[in-house]
């Protein structure tokens, strides 16, 4: 093979697009992928020549690809859904340890002391875009960097109540890691996080190009009735879309509850 003389502009950037393309398949690999037929498929195409391999056969092996990783998909999910569940019925039985008819478990550290706030005290907010950031930059940075070359996050500077930054953070991180779980199973896959205002209320939306919702395991077990818990005490809907493929998670909240005191300008909003 002669030496590769990437000299010019045009033969680095052909370059490039080669090792974005290499990059993907190495970090989300269909089973059995083959770097010959991906090279030979390439060569056809960009050279406009007949495929080797028919329209109705290519579609019948993509299918059964798809299956396979699926089924791969859901068994590793399964494997994590009951080591989660093990996990809950082994921390359930410590001293301390409280579980609610939801199946949220808590344990209180250090008791709080004093009066409790009222609707009309003044109230810490919190700016969504840089508590998103932060909570991105730890979960994600923890999945190596792999993981990182594939998601995106867009979030719109949003003020509300530090309560309902937690309820969102929590709703936040059980959607991604659900995504990361089940959507390519635990490995590497494109994955969007968006976060947008109209008006009075806030969209946030977690999109996967994964399996699919017919390779997501429904879930009823603790992530589930949190995520419930969660989106109505926020007043919000939590809706699944198909994402052509892989799904789309969209949560839509009002921004603030009744009513809000900023500590930063002392004006009452009422929402």
């Amino acid at each position: 093979m002669s030496e590769l003389d990437l000299s010019t502009d045009e033969a680095r950037v052909s370059y490039g697009i080669g090792r974005q393309l290499g990059g993907q398949l190495r970090d989300n690999p269909p089973p059995g992928v083959s770097l010959d037929a991906v090279l030979a498929g390439l060569a056809d195409a960009f050279a406009g020549q007949q495929s080797r391999v028919g329209e109705a056969e290519l579609s019948a092996s993509f299918k059964v690809i798809r299956d396979v990783m699926q089924a791969e998909a859901k068994a590793k999910a399964e494997a994590a859904a009951g080591a989660g569940l093990a996990f809950l019925a082994e921390n359930a039985k410590r001293d301390g340890v409280t579980v609610l008819a939801s199946g949220l478990q808590y344990e209180v550290l250090t008791a709080g002391e004093g009066a409790k706030p009222s609707r009309d005290d003044s109230v810490e907010v919190v700016d969504l875009s840089r508590y998103f950031e932060e909570l991105g930059g730890e979960l994600f940075g923890s999945l190596g960097e792999a993981w990182e070359r594939q998601i995106t996050q867009d979030y719109a500077p949003i003020l509300v109540t530090t309560d309902r930054a937690v309820s969102l953070g929590l709703i936040l991180n059980e959607l991604t890691t659900n995504a990361i779980k089940y959507a390519y199973g635990s490995e590497p896959g494109p994955l969007g996080i968006t976060l947008l205002e109209h008006r009075d209320r806030l969209r946030l939306t977690i999109s996967d190009k994964g399996v699919g919702r017919s390779g997501t395991v429904k879930g009823s077990g603790f992530g589930t009735r949190m995520l419930a818990a969660l989106v109505e005490r926020l007043d919000g809907t939590l809706e699944y879309e198909d994402n052509h493929p892989g799904v789309r998670a969209i949560l839509t909240a009002p921004i603030q509850g009744a009513a809000w005191v900023s500590q930063r300008t002392g004006q009452t909003r009422d929402r």
